[in-house]
């Protein structure tokens, strides 16, 4: 696991869903606080944006060794990858690929906003909730979104910095 949280954090990796928090950190819980599972952000809360759902669909294999090595950096055996439930191709894409792992569950989520935020995505999948200035980790859940779990991927499995990402152009052409 510290391995892995190096590699990450040489690498540069942070939040792909657009706080851009360094992601070791998340890896790294303050004193007293305990990782039970590690959650895939696939939720685009946004109209029209599409990035996420094109990378679970062009890299679900790769996501989901972001998610092992997330679950092993964090020290857990419990992953939940959120998708909203109007991209039914990628989660029946994930459920397909993830059939022989108990250890992971992909949750359909209603397609709400602001449903991809951290703390409603933690009480969608846990049905805990995130108390007033308190952290996520306070309700054993690490956070990552589907590109940062590709990066961490990148990162651990190809020594490679993260210096780009897969971006949404949309507008009237």
């Amino acid at each position: 696991p510290e391995e892995i949280v190096n590699r990450i954090k040489v690498a540069g990796v942070t939040g792909m869903g657009g706080a851009g928090f360094p992601t070791f950190i998340k890896l790294c819980p303050p004193p007293g606080a305990k990782a039970e599972c590690v959650i895939i952000n696939g939720v685009e809360c946004e109209p029209y944006i599409t990035a996420d759902y094109r990378l679970m669909m062009e890299h679900a294999d790769e996501i989901l060794v972001g998610l092992n090595l997330l679950m092993k950096a964090a020290k857990v055996e419990k992953g939940y990858i959120g998708i909203e439930d109007n991209k039914p191709a990628a989660i029946k894409l994930f459920e397909e690929k993830t059939a022989n792992d108990s250890r992971i569950e992909i949750v359909p989520l209603a397609k709400k906003y602001p449903q991809g935020g951290e703390k409603q995505l933690i009480d969608a999948i846990t049905k805990r909730q995130v108390a007033s200035g308190a952290l996520p980790i306070s309700t054993g859940a690490v956070v990552q979104n589907v590109g940062t779990a590709f990066a961490v991927y990148e990162a651990v499995q190809k020594n490679k910095p993260l210096f780009e990402r897969v971006i949404t152009v949309t507008g009237k052409s």
